[in-house]
């Protein structure tokens, strides 16, 4: 087993695979009892893909999405809950499998406009743990984790060149039971910001393959 500690200083904000969901409007599921910062509260949708499904429901962002988020589909809960745990403000971002259950279109606009250098959250530490090694490039360090070894490998990451600034359109434009989602970029003008912030990446194992998959933390 791999083990170790750390010190940190700052709030953490923390996002798990299998959010908990309220049955209460999206709004009420993403500011999570927080005060309404309506400027930054767009800032965030837009970020995480929003918009455009928020824009075909009749009662926009105070849309009830019932329990679990029974209404909505597997994605739009996934990026949901990355949208409550960037609205926390948080000092230092522990994001596990943020793009799992997003396809490509939506993944780019992620890493776009929230989790690289030209994000929402540019100038915060963040560790994410991820299958994803086409995200590791832009780590300025990965972590492997494999038959109970990590190894370390400290990088100057690579340039992210950001998509344009997109609109994000679900095929689910009606609230659903679905868990798939499909989903197009049309392009716009985008002014990608940089920073000396820092992205740390992990690797580990898959249990179910006789050839561990590695695992990573970016």
């Amino acid at each position: 087993m791999v083990e170790g500690e750390g010190l940190v200083t700052g709030s953490i904000g923390y996002l798990e695979q299998s959010p908990w969901i309220m049955n209460d409007t999206l709004r009420a599921n993403i500011i999570f009892g927080r005060e309404f910062d309506s400027e930054f509260f767009e800032k965030v949708v837009h970020a995480c893909a929003f918009t455009e499904d928020i824009s075909q429901w009749p009662q926009r962002d105070l849309t009830v999405i019932g329990e679990r988020g029974v209404n909505i589909s597997g994605g739009q809960r996934a990026r949901l809950a990355l949208a409550r745990t960037i609205y926390s403000r948080a000092d230092i971002y522990v994001l596990d499998d943020p793009l799992s259950a997003v396809d490509a279109h939506v993944k780019k606009h992620i890493l776009d406009h929230v989790i690289l250098d030209s994000g929402l959250i540019a100038d915060k530490l963040r560790i994410i743990s991820t299958n994803d090694k086409s995200i590791s490039p832009y780590a300025h360090q990965v972590v492997s984790l494999k038959d109970h070894t990590a190894t370390v490998k400290v990088q100057k990451p690579q340039v992210y060149h950001a998509e344009p600034d997109a609109v994000v359109t679900s095929s689910k434009n009606s609230l659903t039971n679905d868990n798939s989602e499909s989903s197009s970029v049309t392009a716009g003008d985008d002014k990608p910001k940089t920073d000396d912030s820092k992205v740390e990446s992990t690797e580990n194992k898959d249990k179910t393959s006789d050839k561990p998959k590695e695992r990573e933390w970016t």
